[in-house]
Formats: structure tokens, C-alpha cells, sequence
């Protein structure tokens, strides 16, 4: 896809979520704000439990991208949604909130990763409170499964985003971006605009044009954020990705 602002590499995303925390964000909601974002993003991304009614979007001029439920929950239901949706790129977590055996969650996800490629889509297994070699044990069951970076994700927990940019950068395709001031529980993840917390954007941009990073990028804020936050965390994050050099 060629992006609208043709002088970035990245093409920039808003991650819209239909359902966090038991509050429902519609179809119709969704419209309303794509609108308003619509010239700042080159696409967006939907957080999908696979109980949505979202036949509202199947006629989208968009490009969307997805975010899986869980792998102990309806991952399957809605990677068809995203098929449905004609999504060719979807991230799920390797964390889930019952407690499953490695093995088990190697299985489940090997299912899906086949599940995907048949279905058209490159599935990217996002970092939550993993480690760098937590990770590579999983990439090393499932050679071809793609890499998301949270950076925000990867702030925390003692870990650094630059040692997942150096680890993974071969199978690097999806970075969702948030700000926080580190810590180590999930209440940390603050999921603030760039520039609102602890991290050094700009070191990691560099960092990622060095690799010649040319994938998709998604702003993920909280779906209540104000849309101005959203617009001026939009604005500010291609503002410092345009202005980033190379790391030498």
C-alpha cells in the first residue's frame, strides 16, 4: 500500500477498540472518529474479541488491520472476523489471563499461524511482559510467525525496547506505540501519548531506520481518549519519525 504521506517510511495507524473492559465502542462510533482521523492515518486497527457485529465495515474503503483476542479465549473467532474484514494483518499476545502450559499455547498458536496463512494473513506475535529469550523460545517453535513490538509493553518489566528492535528486527512487521513511565504490572501501561511518559522515542526511531524499518506503525491510545489527544499524538508521532536519523 502506498501511504499518503509518501516522504515517511512507515505508514501510520489509530487503533480503534470495540470492546475494553466491558465497554462497547460501535460500528457507528468507529465511523465518526475514522472521519475526523481519517487524513492523519493510512489505516486502522481494530481490537476484536470475535463477538462484534461489525458487518458495518465489510463495504470499508479503509485498510484494517487486527488485534486477536487471546489465545485462551475466541482467538479463532476473531482472526474470521479479520478474514471477513479483509484484514492482511493481524497481532495476537502470547500472554493469556488463564494459566496454560508453554506447550499448550505453542499449539494453540502454531493452529492459528497455519490458520492465518491459509486465510491470506501475516499474523505477528506481540510482546507483552515477556522477555527478549522468553520470545526467541516461542519464534524458535514457530520459525515464520511474525514480530509486533509494543514499545510501551517492552518499557516495562525490566526490559528495554532497543534489546526487541536488536533480537527480532528479521521478523519485525507491526510496532504499536504508547508512552509510560516504566514499572513492572500491568496498571503501568499507561498507553499515554508520545512525549507524555519516560520513553526515548527518538532513539528508537533512529534505531528503526537503521534497520530500514518500512512496516506499519499504530498510535494506541486508550478508545475514550480525547480525540484532540489522539489528532496531537498523531501529529507529534510522524513529526518525530519524519525528524529521527539514522543511527550510525
Amino acid at each position: 500500500m502506498t501511504p499518503r504521506h509518501p516522504h515517511c517510511l512507515i505508514t501510520l495507524s489509530a487503533t480503534i477498540i470495540f470492546v475494553q473492559i466491558g465497554i462497547s465502542f460501535s460500528v457507528e462510533e468507529f465511523r465518526k472518529e475514522a472521519i475526523i482521523l481519517d487524513d492523519l492515518v493510512d489505516f486502522f486497527e481494530l481490537h476484536l474479541t470475535g463477538r462484534e457485529n461489525v458487518s458495518g465495515l465489510f463495504e470499508s474503503e479503509r485498510r484494517l488491520l487486527a488485534h486477536l483476542a487471546e489465545l485462551d479465549r475466541m482467538c479463532f473467532e476473531s482472526l474470521e472476523l479479520a478474514k471477513r474484514l479483509g484484514v492482511d494483518k493481524a497481532v495476537v499476545h502470547f500472554f493469556t489471563r488463564g494459566e496454560i502450559a508453554f506447550d499448550e499455547k505453542i499449539a494453540i498458536l502454531d493452529r492459528l499461524h497455519k490458520k492465518a496463512i491459509e486465510d491470506g494473513i501475516t499474523l505477528c506475535l506481540e510482546n507483552t511482559e515477556e522477555s527478549v529469550n522468553e520470545l526467541k523460545k516461542v519464534f524458535a517453535r514457530i520459525p515464520r510467525l511474525k514480530f509486533c513490538l509494543d514499545v510501551g509493553h517492552a518499557n516495562l518489566f525490566s526490559n528495554n525496547p532497543l534489546d526487541f528492535v536488536e533480537a527480532f528486527s528479521d521478523r519485525l512487521t507491526h510496532i504499536h506505540i504508547s508512552d509510560n513511565r516504566g514499572g513492572d504490572s500491568e496498571k503501568d501501561d499507561l498507553h499515554l501519548p508520545p512525549g507524555d511518559g519516560a520513553i526515548d522515542f527518538q532513539r528508537i526511531f533512529s534505531e528503526l531506520k537503521a534497520i530500514n524499518y518500512d512496516q506499519t506503525l499504530t498510535l494506541e491510545l486508550y478508545p475514550f481518549s480525547d480525540i484532540n489527544v489522539k489528532m496531537g499524538g498523531l501529529r507529534l508521532l510522524r513529526k518525530n519519525w519524519d525528524s529521527a536519523e539514522p543511527r550510525l
